[in-house]
């Protein structure tokens, strides 16, 4: 198991890293549950993290629905900048 040295023990994770006042807005793309009218849901999941201007798409879902769910919600495949998947 690890240990937390002293100096981190006392201190708000985010201080320390300099995290304290980023600001990220999480957009679920895909969803087994869908209620907003013009969104697909199907079985799997598909979240965008955007941060300023920096996008990263949080996997892709099981089908074929992400391109219509990304451009229902205003986005292009252009503006991801990374994808994890």
């Amino acid at each position: 198991m690890a240990e937390i040295p002293a100096c981190l023990a006392d201190n708000n994770i985010l201080n320390i890293m300099n995290l304290k006042n980023i600001k990220i807005k999480l957009t679920i793309i895909i969803d087994n549950y869908v209620n907003t009218a013009g969104l697909v849901g199907e079985h799997g999941w598909s979240l965008m993290i955007e941060n300023g201007n920096e996008r990263i798409l949080f996997d892709t879902g099981a089908d074929n629905l992400l391109l219509k769910n990304l451009k229902y919600l205003g986005f292009i495949p252009s503006m991801i900048n990374k994808i994890f998947i």
